[in-house]
């Protein structure tokens, strides 16, 4: 068996323990302190205080949009994650972290402080900005061992699609995607570990530089501070793994990127995104995950439909390769069944369902005790196509990072109506494959139940 199909179509033969609903405290891994310089302490004193990069409009911006997809956003007291980001992850973890490059300045953004970490100046890189995310994948695959590598890219892939709306809101709507190339100088110059680390992806926004402004400029180049953790002993365990990085992170020879602009017409305004993402909610709570008795107005509906497929089809990487399904079970007007969604929004059914609790509880593997499924008004699936000629890597990177930025977007409709929705990865592959009527070349990658959430979550909100 290759490693995509243990990662996918039969990841929970190989994975039969995993309880994804376990709720655990996430890790965090840090810089070692004793390694910063003085003249590291200064200029983040400087970054702090906002009398360095704060100045510069541009960076004001970039800095804004990661602090609102991976900053802590809200507490909510009665849920056993407690903290919650404008992004979701598997079990809270969070592996991810992100990176700024700006004229040849690297940062670190540190959701702890909400605030940017000066790490070292690189003077390969004046005349760039780039937005650098990083797995760290020892804090997810602690608990999900080789399986969390694909759930670490699915995080990614949620946090490609914020990055995207939110820059877009904020001018910029055009950029460079590096997916694939050789990342080495990145980990060298950043002090990372390619074999314990992942570079998802590499966002250049250099264009947007203001070659007015007159670049900061320290006295010397400053060492790159250490890592508290190395989890390398532990990864060592999945060859598997290992060999995926070296190949995804050295890939010599091979590039793939995109020249990315943000092309749809139904996107959220600044009002709308913003609301979107402090009202995201899988409504986990110790009470109940969500109601299981309340329809889903038809005209709802079909909003999130019209502008989900806008967003998607317009600015996923590659979107032909995906197909979104539905499983509508109470939605006014709708008959229950099977469909897939079409580019130009409409749907069209597959099958339709006699008897829906039976056939609802065979779509989760572990959880269905925990979900009345019958009474869920609406499951999005996400196929990917992989007939292409790829590698085994890019199989397994691409269909987990494109398929939930794709979720994400339905996501942020729905939470734009205050609607819960939860995105899931213990599903039962051979039902859903018959149920979809797929071939072997199209994988469901993802899923996310959506609906009215219950009244029992209570957020206080950060400023």
């Amino acid at each position: 068996m290759n490693f995509f199909d243990r990662l996918t179509k039969y990841r929970y033969k190989v994975y039969i323990n995993i309880n994804s609903f376990k709720f655990v405290d996430h890790i965090i891994t840090d810089i070692n302190r004793d390694t910063l310089t003085d003249e590291h302490i200064e200029i983040n004193k400087k970054i702090l205080d906002k009398k360095v990069f704060y100045t510069d409009e541009n960076f004001t911006n970039i800095s804004n949009v990661i602090k609102y997809t991976l900053g802590i956003l809200s507490y909510q007291y009665d849920n056993p994650y407690i903290y919650h980001r404008g992004v979701p992850s598997a079990r809270n973890v969070h592996p991810n972290e992100c990176y700024v490059i700006y004229r040849g300045h690297a940062l670190r953004y540190n959701p702890k402080i909400n605030e940017f970490e000066y790490i070292t100046n690189i003077d390969l890189f004046t005349n760039n900005i780039y937005i650098i995310l990083i797995s760290d994948l020892w804090r997810i695959m602690k608990f999900y061992g080789e399986f969390g590598l694909a759930l670490s890219i699915l995080d990614s892939g949620h946090i490609l699609s914020q990055l995207k709306q939110l820059l877009n809101i904020n001018g910029f709507s055009k950029f460079r995607i590096d997916y694939m190339l050789d990342k080495g100088v990145f980990f060298q110059k950043l002090g990372l570990d390619f074999r314990q680390m992942m570079l998802n992806y590499i966002i250049d926004l250099s264009e947007y530089i203001d070659e007015n402004r007159e670049n900061f400029r320290t006295a010397k180049n400053l060492d790159v501070p250490i890592r508290k953790y190395s989890y390398l002993e532990e990864i060592t365990f999945f060859p598997n793994v290992i060999n995926f990085l070296e190949k995804v992170n050295m890939s010599k020879g091979k590039e793939i990127y995109n020249m990315f602009e943000f092309k749809s017409e139904k996107y959220l305004n600044r009002d709308e995104l913003l609301l979107s993402i402090k009202n995201r909610e899988s409504n986990h709570s110790y009470f109940g995950i969500f109601s299981t008795k309340k329809f889903l107005e038809t005209e709802i509906f079909y909003e999130i439909i019209n502008r989900s497929t806008d967003l998607i089809f317009n600015n996923v990487f590659h979107s032909e390769n995906i197909r979104v399904f539905c499983l509508v079970n109470s939605v006014f007007g709708i008959k229950p069944g099977y469909y897939e969604i079409k580019e130009d929004g409409k749907i069209e059914n597959i099958s339709y369902i006699d008897d829906i609790y039976t056939e609802n509880c065979k779509i989760l593997n572990d959880s269905h005790q925990n979900i009345d499924l019958s009474s869920n008004p609406v499951l999005f699936f996400v196929s990917y196509d992989i007939s292409g000629s790829f590698s085994d890597e890019e199989k397994i990177y691409f269909s987990h990072l494109l398929s939930a930025e794709t979720i994400h977007y339905i996501s942020t409709i729905v939470s734009l109506f205050g609607l819960y929705s939860r995105p899931i990865k213990n599903f039962k592959d051979d039902y859903l494959e018959r149920a979809l009527r797929l071939d072997n070349d199209d994988r469901i990658i993802y899923v996310l139940m959506v609906g009215r959430g219950n009244t029992y979550n209570y957020k206080i909100y950060f400023s």
